[in-house]
């Protein structure tokens, strides 16, 4: 384990560095465009706002004031994201099939969904629907279940999915054992807010909280971890969004899971951000991340086609997922 505190370094346009310890990147990164050291970009405020169960502790109100703000910087463009996705190609997903499914505003307390099927989502929220969870479990189990791009971009398989609405969800306990199961999963119009909350995932493409397509999804003091391939704890795959993450921990235990995988507008604050068997962050194509007095640990194995571990990357994976341009960190 290398645990690294993070303060400035600069990486292929990113300003970061690991106290004492230098973090390297690969030398077959592909190329990305140089960007002036002397940018007036401001980095985005440290994520604030009230948790969605509020201060007198009840569910069901929005944060008081206004969520968040959103990092600063370009979105993708409408450009694919990527570089997570598992096997199996992708297509664009016309319909979701779903256990539950909220197409009108509703309020729920101490309900328990569970989903066995393929490659179907526990809670599925569309329509515009305002749905808040409280003190809910959500168990997502299957042992035929694909994973692979649709899940990475599209959220198929996730235990949460919001496509088009709102989900507000406080103390609930999440886990899933199916290929493809992310726990928490924002896509295109959806925006979730989840608070107090655990997340844990064990297959691979199984990401902890994940947005795609748009999405935007605020975190406050979640514990999530996941165990598969490709399964990053704060994930986010192709068309991009945005993610606001105010303390918590994230763990990610597999190969090839960073605890950030970030081709989103990502800004965590005040977290643990631990992989046991990866490196730590990972940046990719025009996307930003900007972290604030978070923990990071490392552990990335020392394979033959790499000529060095790293705790910290940005690069470009060539895959045509990730539009070719500056990568922004702070």
């Amino acid at each position: 384990m290398r645990k690294r505190r993070i303060f400035a370094y600069e990486l292929m346009a990113c300003s970061l560095m690991m106290a004492g310890i230098p973090a390297y990147a690969s030398t077959t990164t592909s190329e990305t465009k140089q960007e002036s050291q002397n940018t007036n970009e401001q980095p985005p405020e440290k994520p604030d706002g009230e948790a969605p169960s509020g201060a007198d502790g009840q569910q069901g109100e929005k944060p008081d004031g206004e969520p968040p703000e959103k990092p600063d910087g370009e979105k993708p463009d409408g450009q694919p994201g990527g570089g997570q996705g598992g096997p199996g190609g992708s297509q664009v997903v016309d319909s979701y099939d779903a256990v539950t499914e909220y197409t009108e505003d509703t309020d729920t307390e101490g309900e328990n969904y569970t989903s066995t099927g393929t490659d179907e989502n526990a809670v599925l929220v569309s329509n515009g629907a305002v749905v808040t969870l409280k003190d809910s479990t959500i168990d997502r189990t299957s042992e035929d279940s694909t994973g692979g791009d649709n899940s990475s971009f599209y959220g198929v398989g996730a235990a949460l999915l919001t496509i088009d609405g709102t989900t507000y969800i406080d103390n609930a306990a999440i886990t899933t054992d199916a290929k493809g199961g992310a726990g928490v999963f924002a896509y295109g119009d959806g925006t979730v807010y989840i608070a107090d909350s655990t997340i844990t995932t064990k297959q691979d493409t199984s990401g902890g909280i994940h947005a795609a397509g748009g999405g935007t999804l605020y975190a406050w003091d979640v514990t999530a971890e996941t165990d598969g391939e490709s399964s990053a704890a704060i994930r986010s795959d192709r068309g991009g969004g945005t993610m606001v993450v105010d303390g918590g921990s994230y763990t990610s235990n597999g190969t090839g899971s960073p605890a950030v995988y970030c081709t989103a507008d990502i800004a965590v604050n005040d977290a643990t951000l631990t992989a046991t068997g990866s490196e730590a962050v990972c940046i990719e194509g025009l996307n930003s991340l900007h972290l604030f007095d978070c923990d990071i640990t490392g552990n990335m194995q020392d394979l033959d086609q790499n000529d060095t571990t790293w705790t910290f990357i940005v690069y470009q994976s060539m895959s045509g997922d990730s539009e070719i341009e500056t990568a922004r960190c702070s």
